[in-house]
């Protein structure tokens, strides 16, 4: 917590620093006069590295795209890029916003450490069989080959956890903290009970969006698919309390490929959402239409 503190104090401090510059300019005719579109390139190297991507290493990316920022900049201000003082303004321009960047990617680092930590102290035994979808996939292939050449079934469970089920108030200021962990908590909680009751060729790991937990069942058909995603789902919502809708989709009826059965799967779920997301309008107007035509009391 010390490190994440000295950063954003470095980071901001840099910032201060870098929009300021032309009037600290210790020579006497104004040398530091770096392009307009270089401050904008520098709110965007500060904001970028803060920004959760769902990529495994984003630093590469990040480097990439500033770069091209930061050479339109150059290539649309109206004086050279280089020769003379231009060479100097174009290289101070570049350190000012590496500098900006690497402090804001150690900010970025140390609430991942932090974030890390936390879940390594809390959520320490969240289950051997989770991971993440990306670190998953030779494990998907493989057992999509098996069921292909055995010509057996195989299907994919799609979980949603609803945080929002949790009766939890918290501070304003901390809410989007309290969310992000309650999700994380939920997850991990979810994960557990899944671990207790799956057999060991059952593959679960964590889906690119947030709050999902993919079950791939090897030998597991079309109705058995059922019975799995309903014993779990009772499981959860009894032990933890927590609201979990679920879908499912079966090789070879559904589709071919992991990616296919995924989409299947996905799609069945958003369609359940939708259908409870009417029903509860629909309840919430009877229930107003009732109310209104009540007779007033006495």
């Amino acid at each position: 917590m010390v490190t994440l503190h000295w950063r954003i104090i470095a980071l901001l401090t840099w910032l201060a620093f870098f929009f300021n510059i032309e009037r600290v300019d210790i020579t006497d005719i104004g040398t530091i006069n770096l392009a307009s579109g270089t401050y904008v390139v520098g709110l965007l190297a500060a904001l970028l590295p803060l920004i959760p991507l769902p990529l495994k290493r984003p630093l590469p990316l990040l480097v990439l795209v500033l770069s091209i920022l930061y050479a339109g900049a150059l290539l649309l201000s109206p004086g050279p890029i280089l020769g003379g003082v231009y060479t100097y303004l174009t290289l101070t321009g570049a350190f000012m916003l590496a500098t900006v960047f690497l402090l804001s990617y150690r900010v970025r680092q140390a609430l991942e450490e932090f974030r890390d930590a936390i879940e390594m102290i809390t959520f320490s035994d969240k289950g051997r069989h989770l991971q993440k979808i990306n670190d998953a996939q030779e494990l998907v292939d493989i057992e999509i080959n098996r069921s292909r050449r055995t010509e057996r079934p195989l299907s994919v469970i799609v979980f949603q956890t609803d945080t929002s089920s949790l009766n939890m108030t918290m501070h304003r200021l901390v809410q989007e903290v309290q969310r992000s962990m309650m999700q994380r908590y939920v997850l991990s909680m979810t994960a557990k009970t899944f671990s207790r009751y799956m057999r060991r060729t059952d593959i679960i790991f964590e889906d690119h969006k947030p709050g999902r937990l993919i079950l791939l069942a090897p030998e597991v058909g079309e109705g058995e698919a059922t019975k799995v995603g309903e014993r779990i789902v009772k499981l959860v919502e009894e032990r933890l309390g927590v609201t979990v809708n679920y879908s499912y989709a079966a090789f070879p009826q559904q589709a071919l490929t992991f990616e296919e059965l995924l989409n299947v799967a996905d799609q069945r779920l958003q369609s359940q959402n939708a259908i409870k997301h009417e029903d509860v309008h629909l309840d919430d107007k009877i229930l107003d239409l009732q109310e209104a035509s009540a007779p007033p009391s006495v």
